[in-house]
């Protein structure tokens, strides 16, 4: 059985919690935040991104346009209200792990930032993450895992 939820427009959010008979509910969530989204349709992502987290096993990827947050460090320069700050606010919350650390934005001539993020409840959730060439004509690489 699963439950599909599809949030307000202006924001591009897939959440689906697939129940199987003898194991616990997984929301698997897909997310992409456009580089020119305005603050307003950021507050409504967090508040999906908070609801779509609620559920004790959650995979929570896409694009998040947040090129500015160190995943190494957790740290994100700025003001305390701007998304990238949110979302590591988030994160730090629910008690997520972000698997991906390295640049998946690679364009000639520029520094690859790390747009394509991977939420799960803990590392050992992602047992073989795996990066590839990009598909078709995408500037993004493709994240591969188990």
């Amino acid at each position: 059985m699963a439950d599909i939820h599809i949030p307000l427009r202006d924001v591009e959010v897939l959440s689906i919690t697939i129940s199987a008979k003898y194991s616990r509910p997984l929301t698997i969530s897909v997310v992409y935040r456009s580089p020119y989204q305005t603050s307003d349709q950021d507050l409504i992502l967090i508040t999906e991104l908070y609801k779509a987290s609620e559920k004790k096993a959650v995979l929570i990827v896409g694009d998040f346009n947040a090129p500015d947050i160190d995943w190494k460090t957790w740290t994100a320069p700025g003001m305390p209200d701007n998304f990238n700050h949110k979302l590591l606010q988030w994160a730090i919350d629910k008690l997520l792990f972000q698997n991906v650390t390295y640049g998946t934005l690679m364009r000639e001539g520029q520094q690859s930032n790390c747009l394509d993020l991977i939420f799960t409840r803990d590392e050992d959730n992602m047992l073989d993450l795996q990066d590839r060439s990009p598909f078709g004509s995408s500037d993004h690489i493709t994240l591969c895992f188990v």
